[in-house]
C-alpha cells in the first residue's frame, strides 16, 4: 500500500460491507475473512474498523454474480432465492458506529 506509513500516523477509519458479515460470528474485524485478508495484505492498521452487512439483491447482479453469489450463499447457508432485497445491515449497530 503505497501511503500505509501516512495513513498509520494520522487517525483513520476502515469500514467494510459484505454478505459474510450477516453472521454474527463474522462481523467483526477479528471474525471477517475479507478484513483479516485485506488488513493483513495491507498492514494498515486503522484506528477504527467496522464491519457490516449489506443487502442482498439478486435482480441486480450479472448472471455471472448471480450464481457465484448464490453458490456462496448455498455453502454459507444464506438464502439462494428471493424476488426481493434481503436487507441484512444492523443499522441500529451502524450508526452507534459512527457517533
Amino acid at each position: 500500500m503505497k501511503n500505509k506509513e501516512y495513513l498509520n500516523e494520522i487517525r483513520t477509519a476502515f469500514f467494510s460491507v459484505n454478505l459474510v458479515a450477516r453472521n454474527e460470528d463474522k462481523n467483526s474485524a477479528d471474525t471477517n475473512p475479507y478484513v483479516i485478508k485485506f488488513l493483513k495484505k495491507t498492514e494498515w492498521k486503522p484506528d477504527f474498523i467496522g464491519v457490516f452487512a449489506g443487502k442482498l439483491d439478486y435482480k441486480s447482479y450479472s448472471v455471472i454474480d448471480r450464481l457465484m453469489i448464490k453458490l456462496i450463499m448455498k455453502l454459507t447457508n444464506g438464502p439462494t432465492r428471493s424476488e426481493n432485497p434481503i436487507e441484512f445491515t444492523d443499522w441500529e449497530r451502524v450508526e452507534g458506529s459512527v457517533n
